[in-house]
């Protein structure tokens, strides 16, 4: 795990349920935390002077938190569109990773992804870990999935699996999905050799549980069942891989894991 966390927050109580669990980060090495609150600027009038000394306090209180959990905390308290400048506000600090709380309206059996995360997952350069109220009070998993298609963004999320994994004893699921006019015994051997040389590569670095799994079908179908059969599941995902697993961006596969709201999920571009 890299040492610098951004961490927006809107104050909200899925954004101080995510605050309070950060440790999970502390744990697998992360050591620094940029705490942001975005105001949004109202045009043609912006916030006035009392607006910013508010949450200068608010992000005081919070950063007071996360100093007695043993974080090394600065704040910054800004002024613009809340995802743009979240994108804007990690390239200046050099963040390792966006940690953000996705909290949009549930509707029926999905959530509305909000309009701050679908910025920030489509703008940003560097990893952004999704935080799901949904999933539960605790930032837990009892297991990491990642989704591949032997892409390069897919390659390089297994640095963070590593560190994750390794820090908590966490088994592994490395899954892939093989459409139904390419599947057959030759296909199917050979993507689950390719799987098998990435969980040796990932034990070799102290990875203690790997599973592979090679499944017929399509990959947001595949994903979205194995999301079903892995409640509990951390899912790291290259978020920029073959056109998002040859879907537009913010379609398809990581926009469908997104939507959903049950499951942590990494995205690594």
């Amino acid at each position: 795990m890299r040492s610098h966390l951004l961490v927006p927050t809107d104050f909200s109580m899925p954004a101080k349920k995510m605050v309070r669990n950060l440790h999970h980060f502390r744990r697998a090495g992360a050591e620094r935390i940029t705490l942001l609150y975005v105001r949004e600027a109202r045009y043609p009038l912006q916030s006035t002077p009392g607006d910013e000394s508010y949450y200068d306090e608010l992000l005081g209180e919070m950063a007071g938190e996360l100093r007695d959990q043993g974080w090394e905390v600065k704040t910054r308290n800004e002024e613009g569109r809340p995802g743009s400048r979240i994108v804007e506000v990690g390239d200046e600090v050099d963040a390792d990773l966006i940690v953000l709380a996705n909290h949009g309206h549930r509707a029926i059996s999905e959530v509305v992804l909000g309009s701050v995360a679908t910025d920030v997952l489509e703008r940003a350069k560097r990893p952004v870990f999704l935080y799901c109220d949904e999933a539960g009070d605790e930032l837990l998993w009892d297991r990491i999935v990642h989704p591949t298609d032997f892409s390069k963004p897919a390659e390089a999320a297994l640095e963070w699996i590593t560190d994750m994994a390794v820090a908590e004893s966490t088994p592994v699921v490395l899954l892939h999905a093989v459409d139904a006019r390419f599947f057959g015994r030759h296909v199917e051997e050979k993507r689950r050799n390719t799987l098998q040389k990435l969980g040796k590569s990932l034990q070799e670095r102290g990875v203690v549980e790997v599973e592979h799994q090679v499944v017929e079908g399509p990959p947001k179908k595949v994903v979205i069942e194995a999301a079903d059969h892995y409640p509990g599941a951390l899912f790291v995902m290259g978020s920029r891989g073959r056109g998002w697993f040859g879907d537009m961006m913010l379609g398809g596969v990581a926009r469908a894991m997104a939507r959903r709201g049950t499951h942590h999920v990494l995205f690594v571009q």
